[in-house]
Formats: structure tokens, sequence, C-alpha cells
């Protein structure tokens, strides 16, 4: 009699086992949030003020990091079969990227002040999996 019932209970602890790794598996914990980093570089003029230079590499930095965060929308597997231009990624990313600025610094090369200014873009691929789940819903309405 405690032979079968430890049979039957072994099934019930690998379904249970199975049932938990896949909830962790899916669990938003265990996503890691994608970061990209750029650096923009302004170099100042005669007519250039500090605040202005550090404005330019801020935005430089800037336009780097969404570039090179839209080119990693590019790679993602799930979204190569909507075949989205890099118009479609901007709007598609539309909130899902935080772009924060890390640190500014100058320094002087010769005769000319570098503004350096230092950003991070951070995604978090939950995020980007909720809004593909959403396109595909609406895709999936009109057909």
């Amino acid at each position: 009699m405690r032979r079968t019932t430890f049979l039957i209970g072994l099934p019930f602890l690998a379904h249970a086992g199975l049932a938990l790794l896949f909830v962790l598996a899916v669990s938003p914990a265990a996503a890691e949030v994608h970061t990209i980093t750029a650096t923009g570089e302004y170099r100042m003029t005669g007519k250039d003020t500090p605040e202005e230079a550090k404005r330019r590499a801020l935005q430089e930095a800037r336009r780097l990091v969404l570039d090179r965060t839209w080119a990693y929308f590019l790679g993602v597997t799930e979204l190569k079969p909507f075949r989205l231009t890099l118009n479609n990624i901007q709007e598609f990313t539309k909130g899902l990227i935080e772009v924060t600025e890390d640190a500014t610094r100058s320094q002087r090369e010769g005769e000319t002040v570098v503004v350096r200014s230092d950003v991070t873009a951070k995604v978090d691929p939950v995020m980007v999996q909720r809004r593909l789940n959403a396109v595909r819903q609406s895709q999936n309405v009109g057909d």
C-alpha cells in the first residue's frame, strides 16, 4: 500500500515541479532588462557656452542610444515576421525605452574643449512582449 502511494505521489511531484519551472521561466522577474549605452560628443567653438555644448553632447548621445536600441529591436526574433521599417520600430518602441543621463564631462584636447555625455537606454523585455501581444491581437481582430 505504501508503495502505491509513493508511485502515485511521484508523478504529482513531477508535474508540480514542471509547473513551477514554467511559472519561474515566464515570470517578469526572470526577464532581464536590456541595457544599451552611448556617449555623445561635442567640440566647443569660441561662440559656444558650456550649457549649449552640454545640451548638444547630450542630444548626440540620445540620438546614438536610440539608434542602437532601434537596431536591437530590428534584430529581435519575435519582431522579424512583422517586417517593420525603422519608422514602425520607432512607433512600436514609444514608451518602452527609458533613457537616462549618466554623466557629462569636459576635457581639453589641444585648443578645443570637448564635452562628452553618457546615456543609458533600458528596455524591459516583458513590456516588449506585452506590446507585441497587443499588436498580434489587433492584427487578428482585423482578419
